[in-house]
């Protein structure tokens, strides 16, 4: 429950209904000292109590809680609270608040000074046992604290608005548009806030971690905003609207409910644009890095999932053993403590021997042409060839070795098949993936095919 932002609005004004300034004093306000014992465990009480009546309400017919249940539910989460503090908590909590307040009436000029008192309580207790219940206050109260501040559920807001339209309740049409471009405002606020302050804040976050979600309420309520504007824009809705005006003697135009709905969907478009803008400087900003990795982690997961052994046989080749008694090895550490000076090769005068000379068809042939270079040429001249397709046809294995690489290397250099007709290379857009006996392989297909001569 969300109750700090209510609190602390609502104790600015208790401020000035309390202050003791006389009218034409010193305009500057510094006090804020406040009795107590200044430690929070009077408003965790409160608000703990308020949580459990309002649980309450949402299983019951507005039953009323016993003092033992309520003293239970606090004590199990802070057993040092003494049964006398949750009992002083209560009797604050359920006794009014006369606050003095100027009336505003549109009768009259006259502004009478009025005293709220019945309705301030909080929660209510029974005459004849100890036990206690939310007021409509206490349940307001509530309401208020969990009310959602994020425009990611700004779409239900812009539904109730098309449903005004919809039932002809267009003062409330104006109700929700305003709030809905008034809870918009501040969202682009902070997000131009987070936009000066890239890489300080965590407010940029918020809307990176969530961008997807953002953009897909956005969509939504767009159409929505859209479809509102067309029904609010048809002869219907028109007559609906000079009815309700003419019943409501209402002080409201057609046109200024019209302007409303085009500043929702223009407020909506700027919000779109600064969260965009937001996230596209957050991840080209130099000062955007990732956490640092957490050995405690990495250690408890190769205890839990430990590596294969031919791993941890390259591990220690490459840094040697480890351990509190060990110092870490480094490759620095014996650099230039050695110097290697190597001999000079004796030049040895190549002589042929005619005899082990191999014949002229076997020189200059690798052993994958061998193998597969007359399979690959006979699927050419009978259609283009995908990379993909010779991939599936195995012509990547020569005697279970894999020589994917030479594979690769006729598709991306064709003329060493020796083809008299020019070979076209075609580059496809769809990423693909194949098991090559050493791993999963992922690879942008490739395609080539020969060219006519006569048709070129």
């Amino acid at each position: 429950m969300d109750y700090i932002a209510l609190l602390s609005t609502t104790v600015r004004l208790l401020d000035l209904h309390d202050s003791q300034r006389t009218y034409g004093g010193a305009a500057a306000y510094s006090e804020e000292k406040r009795a107590g014992q200044n430690d929070g465990k009077y408003m965790d009480i409160a608000v703990t109590i308020i949580m459990q009546l309002h649980s309450l309400d949402q299983t019951s017919s507005h039953d009323y809680l016993p003092f033992s249940t309520i003293l239970m539910a606090i004590k199990s989460e802070r057993p040092e609270v003494m049964e006398e503090d949750v009992q002083y908590v209560l009797n604050v909590l359920r006794r009014p608040t006369e606050l003095w307040y100027i009336g505003h009436s549109s009768e009259n000029d006259t502004k009478p000074l009025l005293s709220e008192k019945r309705r301030t309580a909080m929660i209510e207790k029974t005459d004849y046992a100890d036990e206690y219940r939310l007021s409509s206050t206490g349940r307001a109260f509530v309401s208020l604290s969990q009310v959602a501040k994020d425009a990611s559920y700004i779409r239900g807001d812009a539904y109730n608005l098309l449903h005004a339209i919809d039932f002809g309740e267009f003062g409330k049409m104006e109700q929700f548009a305003e709030e809905i471009i008034r809870q918009l405002r501040d969202e682009v606020l902070n997000v131009r806030s987070a936009l000066e302050k890239v890489g300080k804040t965590e407010t940029s976050k918020k809307y990176i971690d969530n961008f997807d979600r953002y953009g897909k309420v956005i969509k939504d309520t767009l159409e929505i905003i859209s479809k509102a504007e067309r029904e609010f824009s048809g002869m219907d809705a028109l007559d609906k609207f000079n009815t309700w005006q003419e019943t409501n003697n209402a002080d409201l135009t057609y046109e200024s409910l019209s302007g409303l709905l085009t500043r929702v969907r223009q407020t909506l478009e700027v919000f779109n644009r600064a969260v965009q803008d937001l996230v596209s400087s957050t991840l080209k900003d130099g000062r955007t890095s990732v956490n640092p990795p957490s050995f405690l982690g990495l250690a408890l997961k190769q205890v839990k999932a430990p590596e294969k052994p031919e791993t941890i046989d390259f591990l220690i080749d490459q840094w040697g053993s480890i351990s509190l008694a060990v110092h870490f090895h480094s490759p620095l550490d014996g650099y230039s403590a050695v110097k290697v000076k190597s001999a000079k090769a004796e030049s040895n005068n190549m002589a042929f021997d005619l005899q082990d000379v191999e014949p002229v068809s076997r020189v200059g042939k690798l052993e994958f042409m061998d193998r597969h270079g007359k399979a690959i040429s006979d699927a050419l001249h009978k259609a283009p060839l995908r990379l993909s397709d010779a991939i599936s046809n195995g012509w990547f294995l020569v005697d279970n070795r894999a020589m994917l690489g030479d594979l690769v290397g006729v598709f991306v250099a064709p003329e060493s098949l020796g083809l008299s007709n020019p070979i076209q290379i075609s580059l496809l857009d769809k990423i693909k993936s194949a098991d090559v006996n050493a791993g999963q392989f992922f690879y942008t297909d490739l395609e080539i095919s020969i060219l006519n001569k006569a048709a070129s």
